[in-house]
Protein backbone atom coordinates (compact mmCIF):
# COMPACT_ATOMS: atom_id res chain seq x y z
CA UNK A 1 0.00 0.00 0.00
CA UNK A 2 0.55 3.58 -1.31
CA UNK A 3 1.71 6.52 1.65
CA UNK A 4 -1.71 8.86 0.88
CA UNK A 5 -3.65 5.68 -0.72
CA UNK A 6 -6.84 5.40 0.47
CA UNK A 7 -8.62 2.46 0.64
CA UNK A 8 -11.87 0.94 3.00
CA UNK A 9 -10.13 -0.69 5.66
CA UNK A 10 -12.44 -3.85 7.50
CA UNK A 11 -13.57 -3.74 10.92
CA UNK A 12 -11.28 -5.37 13.28
CA UNK A 13 -8.29 -6.40 10.56
CA UNK A 14 -5.62 -4.80 11.22
CA UNK A 15 -2.46 -6.12 12.91
CA UNK A 16 -0.61 -4.49 15.76
CA UNK A 17 1.70 -1.54 14.55
CA UNK A 18 -0.17 -1.36 11.20
CA UNK A 19 -0.61 2.42 10.67
CA UNK A 20 -4.21 4.05 9.18
CA UNK A 21 -4.86 8.03 9.15
CA UNK A 22 -6.01 8.67 12.46
CA UNK A 23 -9.59 9.85 12.84
CA UNK A 24 -11.23 12.77 15.00
CA UNK A 25 -14.78 11.30 15.22
CA UNK A 26 -15.43 13.80 17.84
CA UNK A 27 -15.15 16.65 14.97
CA UNK A 28 -17.87 17.57 12.68
CA UNK A 29 -16.13 18.66 9.74
CA UNK A 30 -19.08 19.81 7.68
CA UNK A 31 -18.85 22.84 5.74
CA UNK A 32 -14.89 23.41 6.63
CA UNK A 33 -12.67 24.10 3.93
CA UNK A 34 -9.72 21.36 3.88
CA UNK A 35 -7.38 24.53 5.60
CA UNK A 36 -10.01 24.84 8.52
CA UNK A 37 -10.22 20.55 8.80
CA UNK A 38 -6.23 20.21 9.11
CA UNK A 39 -6.35 23.02 11.64
CA UNK A 40 -9.27 21.52 13.49
CA UNK A 41 -7.68 18.52 13.53
CA UNK A 42 -4.42 18.62 14.47
CA UNK A 43 -5.44 21.95 17.47
CA UNK A 44 -4.13 21.54 20.89
CA UNK A 45 -7.79 23.15 22.33
CA UNK A 46 -9.81 19.47 21.27
CA UNK A 47 -9.81 17.35 23.48
CA UNK A 48 -9.28 13.61 22.23
CA UNK A 49 -12.43 11.56 23.55
CA UNK A 50 -13.52 7.96 24.23
CA UNK A 51 -14.73 7.80 20.99
CA UNK A 52 -11.94 8.96 18.76
CA UNK A 53 -9.85 5.82 20.29
CA UNK A 54 -13.21 3.69 19.82
CA UNK A 55 -13.73 4.69 15.97
CA UNK A 56 -9.65 3.62 15.64
CA UNK A 57 -9.52 0.58 17.09
CA UNK A 58 -12.27 -0.75 15.17
CA UNK A 59 -9.66 -1.38 12.36
CA UNK A 60 -7.12 -3.44 14.73
CA UNK A 61 -7.86 -7.16 16.03
CA UNK A 62 -7.04 -6.23 19.05
CA UNK A 63 -9.68 -3.00 19.24
CA UNK A 64 -7.08 -0.97 20.32
CA UNK A 65 -5.14 1.99 18.31
CA UNK A 66 -3.39 4.77 19.49
CA UNK A 67 -2.45 8.61 18.16
CA UNK A 68 1.12 8.44 16.79
CA UNK A 69 2.97 11.76 17.19
CA UNK A 70 2.41 14.55 19.27
CA UNK A 71 -0.39 15.11 21.45
CA UNK A 72 -3.11 15.72 19.35
CA UNK A 73 -1.12 16.73 16.47
CA UNK A 74 -0.63 13.25 15.46
CA UNK A 75 -2.27 12.14 12.13
CA UNK A 76 -1.51 8.09 12.38
CA UNK A 77 -2.93 5.44 14.37
CA UNK A 78 -1.02 2.52 15.19
CA UNK A 79 -2.59 -1.10 16.09
CA UNK A 80 -1.40 -2.61 19.28
CA UNK A 81 -1.89 -5.22 21.97
CA UNK A 82 -2.68 -4.87 25.77
CA UNK A 83 0.39 -6.16 27.58
CA UNK A 84 -1.22 -5.68 31.18
CA UNK A 85 -4.76 -4.52 32.60
CA UNK A 86 -4.85 -3.21 36.23
CA UNK A 87 -7.59 -2.01 38.77
CA UNK A 88 -6.66 -0.60 41.94
CA UNK A 89 -2.97 -1.84 41.59
CA UNK A 90 -4.26 -5.13 40.61
CA UNK A 91 -2.72 -7.37 37.24
CA UNK A 92 -6.04 -8.42 36.26
CA UNK A 93 -5.66 -12.07 34.36
CA UNK A 94 -6.98 -13.67 31.38
CA UNK A 95 -8.68 -16.52 34.00
CA UNK A 96 -10.61 -13.84 35.03
CA UNK A 97 -11.64 -12.47 31.65
CA UNK A 98 -9.70 -9.10 32.99
CA UNK A 99 -12.52 -8.44 34.83
CA UNK A 100 -12.87 -4.39 35.50
CA UNK A 101 -15.71 -2.57 37.56
CA UNK A 102 -15.42 0.41 34.87
CA UNK A 103 -18.40 1.88 37.58
CA UNK A 104 -15.82 2.91 40.06
CA UNK A 105 -14.25 6.09 39.61
CA UNK A 106 -11.95 6.17 42.62
CA UNK A 107 -10.04 3.05 40.50
CA UNK A 108 -10.69 3.74 36.89
CA UNK A 109 -9.52 -0.02 34.84
CA UNK A 110 -6.28 1.08 33.21
CA UNK A 111 -4.59 -0.63 30.23
CA UNK A 112 -1.38 -0.35 29.20
CA UNK A 113 -0.21 -1.15 26.06
CA UNK A 114 3.25 -1.05 24.05
CA UNK A 115 4.22 1.60 21.82
CA UNK A 116 6.50 0.18 18.97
Amino acid sequence: MEVDEKMCLPMYSQFPESTFGWRRKSLNFTGMTKEEIKAAATSDDVPLTFEDFEANGKHCKSGLAFQNGTYLNGTEAVCTDAVKIMQDGKVLTGAENYKCDPTDNEKPCEIYYTEN
